[in-house]
């Protein structure tokens, strides 16, 4: 509950190589249930 993004991070993007894309959320929240 009352949850909120806190941190977004995205991994470095090479056009060259064959890696994939990251993404990283961060949450803060109130309480879980």
């Amino acid at each position: 509950m009352n949850a909120w993004p806190v941190k977004w991070t995205i991994s470095d993007l090479e056009p060259m190589s064959n890696k994939l894309l990251i993404e990283n959320l961060e949450w803060a929240y109130n309480y879980f249930q």
